[in-house]
């Protein structure tokens, strides 16, 4: 499965020049339904026209950024070496409040860069497989 999401500047240029291997987010509804080997589309929030494919290695589910922190190293995530947990955890203030933290859990999602082209292929093709699912459920003999 091909997932699109979007980054601001810093964590997306991280993530293409491979300083950055893990990405975080709330364990919400979307991430759900991640899995290992789908592919992700990230695009740079500030320019939109900039855009990478990762293919998530590994999940890291946690119950807190504190959590998280404590199991991958810093630099994994794109901060530095000798960043305390607790800075680490003030740092994703900015982007996620506690009460959402609490609600959801979080993820590490390991990813590796990929193929750009091939991966948007793949995402047009995946949906056009599940529009002719559609089609087929609701006009089995075709559209009249």
């Amino acid at each position: 499965m091909v997932y699109s999401m979007k980054l601001q500047a810093e964590p997306f240029y991280k993530i293409r020049d491979g300083k950055k291997t893990v990405e975080l987010r709330l364990f919400d509804d979307k991430r759900r339904r991640l899995n290992i080997a789908d592919k992700i589309v990230f695009t740079n929030l500030s320019n939109e026209s900039e855009q990478i494919a990762v293919v998530v290695k590994a999940l890291y589910r946690c119950g807190s950024f504190r959590e998280l922190f404590e199991e991958i190293p810093p630099e994994k995530c794109g901060n530095p070496p000798d960043a305390t947990v607790d800075e680490l955890v003030e740092r994703m203030r900015t982007y996620y409040s506690q009460k959402k933290e609490t609600e959801y859990g979080v993820l590490g999602i390991k990813i590796e860069l990929t193929d750009l082209q091939a991966t948007l292929r793949e995402g047009e093709e995946a949906a056009e497989a599940r529009a002719e699912q559609v089609r087929e459920r609701y006009f089995p003999d075709g559209v009249k």
